[in-house]
């Protein structure tokens, strides 16, 4: 049993797609006995050398019927049900024939058949047991030549097919020589098997087929080693077919996909074609969801393609959407209207999360901790996201959709925009509540991180990477690659010059970061068995899992002394707001977040005195 390497679903040892998110699993290092009739033939060579031939004899004549026999699943698990019915029903059909005429050895080779590939086919069984029985009481002379006459015609055929290159065929019945009799004329029969098999895998990648391309690409190699150019094609199909397995499903990764492809053979069939589509698809999602700066945000990324109308009609709409959308501090306190009773009370400190509303836009409220050991829920801020807390002060920076990186002073009432850049996203505050790290978009698409002061704002890069967390020793972790494009979460001393970066963990999922108190852990989410959880890393690089089994657990928040960890979860089919021990136990919840919670990866919620 093996292992999809993109989401970890258990696929069966012959599958070639993930049932699960469609990614192209890669056997090319490894035998596939059952995709072979020929192997399939190696299994039954203990019934006598002529009754092989027989079946032998049989395949070669259906061959124009039955195909080559390899199968993709692009077509489908039916289809090739359905050809192995038609096969054994033929079968079935010479063997009642012979079994008429008295050719009983001929009767017995065909309904063995039929058995091999149809195990339940109906009265196969039962008229085998009649066949044998009527040889035991009359045995019938073989009208088979011997072995060597046989082995010799098929060899012909097979060189006949190979000079007319029908290079399926020719690869079809040299494996079928080869299988009967390793020795003979081996150089010939291993040479031209390689060549058919080469030649029909690049054929069939040529013609779009490009499963089955793949599969006999892999055949061959199993002989020598295939050529850069085979090498080539075979990677560009199997990064097309993995790309195309998201296609519909989840729009992020077939762009991450079909980018990848991109980078390396733009004009590959048509690549930039549906990467354009993925985008425009992309948007139309955020677009259905009323996500109206997200929405604008990619339509824009789909322009770098070059003009295209239909684009730009939508963005010109989804601005003025995005704009009146655009968050506006709400003046006073309001407290959230119809929010459930908690289960339990924030233990200290405040905390911020966001919430969405009836209008798909989230909004930011304040969770604050009373000396009662009861709680407050207050709005904060209307259509913004991704909220920090100022260590110790009055002020919220957050993301503004469509705007940037705004600074929220709620005891003052005054809202600034901080950084004015669409793509700007995870504010969070330096030790010194001076300055802000985010994250943003440069020129070539890439995340890079940057650092601005608050009161006179002017970015600059300071690393390569995503989703900055600053500890309150000043440290500034992040989630980026290094050389030779090993991701995982680094930290930087951004105050200290000439300091490398320290890698602690080694997945580019790795995200959601959220330093301990006193600097010495982080706590962050990741999907490393498949489902979101929430993890722990030390500064000297040791993992520990907090959270397992069904749901998503993340976003993770430390309170500010240390004790409970807060993470969100859709555990029980709802999301809410939950609070465990900083070893992952004693979970419980807080608060309902509601049904939907539209990309919560890019999330946050900030927990401080």
């Amino acid at each position: 049993m093996n292992q999809c390497p993109e989401c970890g679903t258990a696929i069966g040892g012959d599958m070639r797609i993930c049932p699960n998110c469609g990614t192209l699993i890669d056997h090319a290092s490894k035998t596939q006995p059952s995709r072979v009739w020929l192997q399939k033939n190696a299994r039954r060579l203990r019934i006598s050398p002529i009754v092989l031939l027989v079946i032998l004899f049989a395949c070669v004549m259906m061959s124009l019927v039955a195909g080559s026999g390899v199968a993709g699943y692009y077509q489908g698990l039916r289809d090739r049900d359905e050809r192995t019915q038609e096969t054994a029903a033929l079968h079935f059909s010479r063997g009642q024939q012979n079994l008429q005429a008295k050719k009983y050895d001929l009767a017995v080779a065909e309904f063995e058949y039929v058995l091999q590939i149809a195990p339940d086919y109906p009265r196969a069984a039962e008229l085998l047991a009649e066949t044998r029985r009527r040889m035991a009481i009359v045995p019938t002379p073989t009208s088979q030549p011997t072995v060597t006459i046989a082995i010799n015609e098929i060899f012909k055929q097979g060189q006949t097919a190979f000079q007319a290159k029908e290079w399926d065929k020719a690869a079809e019945v040299m494996a079928q020589v080869r299988a009967i009799d390793p020795a003979y004329e081996k150089a010939a029969v291993e040479d031209m098997l390689f060549t058919a098999r080469y030649n029909q895998g690049i054929k069939q990648l040529a013609a779009g087929v490009l499963e089955e391309g793949i599969l006999y690409l892999d055949l061959a190699a199993e002989l020598r080693p295939l050529d850069q150019n085979a090498v080539t094609q075979r990677q560009l199909a199997s990064m097309y077919l993995t790309a195309t397995g998201y296609w519909g499903v989840n729009w992020p990764k077939a762009i991450e996909r079909f980018t990848e492809l991109a980078a390396m053979a733009p004009n590959y069939r048509d690549t930039s074609k549906r990467l354009i589509e993925a985008y425009i698809n992309y948007g139309d999602q955020y677009a259905k969801q009323q996500d109206y700066c997200p929405a604008e945000r990619v339509y824009s990324d789909t322009l770098k393609f070059g003009q295209l109308p239909a684009v730009q009609a939508k963005l010109s709409d989804l601005h003025q959407k995005c704009l009146s959308a655009t968050p506006t501090p709400v003046t006073g306190t309001v407290v959230i209207a119809g929010t459930p009773v908690p289960l339990a009370g924030l233990p200290v400190g405040r905390l911020a999360y966001p919430m969405l509303n009836d209008r798909g836009r989230y909004d930011i409220y304040l969770l604050t901790a009373s000396s009662g050991g009861g709680q407050s829920y207050n709005k904060i801020i209307s259509g913004g996201e991704q909220p920090a807390l100022e260590p110790g002060g009055a002020k919220i920076a957050y993301r503004s959709p469509g705007v940037g990186i705004n600074v929220y002073d709620y005891a003052a009432n005054s809202d600034k925009t901080i950084v004015r850049d669409i793509t700007g996203m995870w504010p969070t505050w330096a030790p010194d509540g001076r300055r802000l790290a985010y994250s943003g978009k440069d020129s070539g698409d890439n995340y890079r991180t940057y650092i601005v002061p608050v009161d006179a704002p002017d970015p600059k890069v300071v690393a390569a990477g995503w989703g900055p967390a600053w500890s309150s020793k000043g440290a500034l972790a992040y989630t980026g690659c290094g050389a030779g494009g090993v991701c995982g979460i680094f930290v930087t001393q951004p105050d200290q010059s000439g300091v490398a970066p320290v890698k602690l963990t080694g997945d580019r999922n790795d995200i959601g970061l959220a330093w301990s108190p006193d600097g010495s852990k982080i706590a962050y989410m990741s999907n490393h068995s498949g489902n979101w959880d929430t993890y722990i890393v030390t500064t000297a690089g040791a993992v520990r899992q907090l959270t397992s089994g069904s749901g998503i657990n993340g976003l993770p928040a430390w309170s500010p002394d240390g004790n409970s960890i807060a993470f969100v979860s859709n555990r029980g089919g709802t999301w809410g707001l939950f609070i465990m021990q900083p070893d992952g136990g004693n979970p419980r919840k807080v608060l309902d977040l509601g049904s939907r919670m539209p990309s919560w990866q890019d999330q946050r919620i900030s927990w401080m005195p």
